[in-house]
């Protein structure tokens, strides 16, 4: 699942609630509101923390909901048991898609490929 800033929040919201179709979620700028749901995304990690569903958000210095959006999922969907890449230092990961089947683990910040299958590198 992928979205750019609001769109984002659908595709998190989607992915709550089928979170064993979803490989991972990769946010662009993310804005995690939705319309789909009467929940916010925000507040429903857990469901993707248990399922072992990868987040990935791709923030660049422009992004108004940094602090705000992704400083927070960081940190509650670390405390849920998920992993998302530490987003402090604002590098970009590029993430390329190796194979489809889903593994119960998560993207691992500190190797170059993780037990998902997904490769990628640090720019």
């Amino acid at each position: 699942m992928e979205g750019t800033g609001t769109a984002a929040g659908e595709a998190y919201a989607w992915a709550i609630e089928n979170p064993d179709k979803v490989a991972c979620i990769v946010g662009h700028n993310p804005a995690l509101r939705s319309l789909m749901s009467k929940t916010a995304p925000l507040e429903n990690l857990a469901t993707l923390a248990k399922a072992g569903v990868p987040l990935l958000h791709v923030c660049d210095k422009r992004d108004p909901w940094f602090n705000d959006q992704t400083k927070v999922v960081e940190q509650r969907y670390n405390e849920l048991g998920g992993q998302l890449p530490s987003s402090s230092t604002r590098t970009m990961r590029v993430i390329r898609l190796r194979r489809q089947t889903r593994v119960a683990s998560s993207i691992s910040s500190s190797g170059k490929q993780s037990e998902l299958g997904y490769e990628y590198d640090t720019i």
